[in-house]
């Protein structure tokens, strides 16, 4: 099978919830495989309880003093743009891509990123 710089990232990222969702990480040793697997830089002021995935990583973007509760899935190839202050809850799903409505081109997706702002 024809390994697609797509599939090439899939494989990374899963080797990243091996790490963060796995084994017990400290806050700051968290956000810094987070940091890691998104390759930005996440501020140390965020708090994510694992686990957490993504389907690709490198469209996820937060701010500062977020907080994401634990099992919580990003479906970030549309792109996630979280501002300051904005927690997010259990088990809540950020998806960025949708099949087309037709049934003969259900295979197009369409991507459209997503924004969380704080309200204060």
């Amino acid at each position: 099978m024809e390994q697609t710089p797509m599939r090439e990232n899939t494989k990374r990222v899963l080797k990243y919830f091996d790490k963060i969702n796995n084994t017990y990480h400290d806050y700051d040793e968290t956000i810094d495989l987070l940091s890691e697997l998104t390759k930005t830089n996440i501020d140390h002021s965020n708090c994510v309880f694992p686990p957490i995935y993504f389907d690709y990583a490198l469209n996820f973007h937060i701010g500062k003093n977020c907080f994401i509760n634990m099992c919580c899935n990003f479906q970030d190839q549309g792109g996630i743009y979280i501002g300051d202050n904005v927690y997010i809850g259990h088990g809540v799903k950020i998806l960025t891509l949708n099949h087309d409505v037709n049934p003969l081109s259900r295979h197009i997706m369409h991507k459209k990123p997503v924004y969380f702002e704080d309200n204060v």
